[in-house]
């Protein structure tokens, strides 16, 4: 499993807090370590792009449910599904493969890192530029559009730490080995999607209007001569939605 999916908020924080401890009255060296990291890290270079094909595949399909949500999948043919705790597999015969974590078990990060009463909450509060404590969907925001020519050497001490702090998380959720990075906004969601199909790998970050983060893979084999298309992705990211209360009673 990637490890991004592994790391927990109190692992993350470690992360926010580790520097802290060690440079945050000499900024400057937190910045310039955050340059050096920049050079090896593709990744740390990449933005946002609008997703600009909204096309939709309409070939018939399946509906399911995992975990309060629902969506559509342009193929029918399943060939195998299993289902834990903590994220629900679907295999289907084009050896396309959608994974749905289930997002009870995703620690709320902003709550994590701004929580009242902690011991960490003056350092962290400290650092967070306003604009990201506003939702956790802001905070992921924040972190993805960063970019190492925010480093810079004349900004006040305060952004010198954000910028140079928050930079080093943006990997959890940006691979340049997946392709682009793109943003998307549906009637019922906003996020980012991580990677795109000629890589056959692609992550969708979503968050429904309670804030509620939404992981979602789908990948193919890399064997397969199947490669699944952006307007099949649109047919489950556009689907994509809480369950009617009426449902889920």
């Amino acid at each position: 499993m990637n490890v991004r999916r592994i790391l927990k908020a109190s692992t993350i924080i470690c992360i926010v807090l580790a520097p802290l401890v060690f440079v945050y009255a000499r900024p400057l060296s937190l910045l310039l370590a955050a340059k050096r990291r920049a050079r090896t890290a593709p990744e740390l270079w990449i933005v946002p792009k609008p997703l600009t094909d909204t096309s939709i595949e309409r070939s018939a399909g399946r509906k399911f449910s995992c975990f309060g949500y629902q969506f559509e999948v342009p193929w029918t043919d399943v060939k195998q599904e299993k289902n834990s705790k903590s994220m629900d597999i679907i295999h289907f015969a084009n050896d396309t493969v959608v994974i749905f974590f289930d997002p009870a078990q995703r620690a709320d990060l902003l709550e994590e890192l701004t929580q009242q009463g902690t011991k960490n909450e003056s350092a962290l509060k400290n650092i967070l530029p306003d604009e990201a404590t506003r939702s956790n969907y802001s905070l992921r925001s924040t972190i993805l559009y960063l970019t190492p020519r925010d480093l810079r050497l004349f900004s006040s001490r305060r952004e010198m730490v954000s910028n140079s702090v928050l930079l080093m998380l943006k990997p959890m959720w940006a691979d340049a080995k997946k392709g682009g990075l793109y943003a998307f906004q549906t009637e019922w969601l906003r996020g980012f999607q991580d990677g795109d199909p000629p890589h056959k790998s692609v992550t969708i970050y979503a968050f429904d209007a309670q804030d509620h983060e939404i992981e979602l893979a789908i990948a193919s084999e890399q064997s397969t001569s199947h490669d699944f298309t952006q307007s099949e992705v649109n047919r489950i990211l556009y689907s994509l939605r809480p369950v009617p209360m009426a449902q889920s009673e």
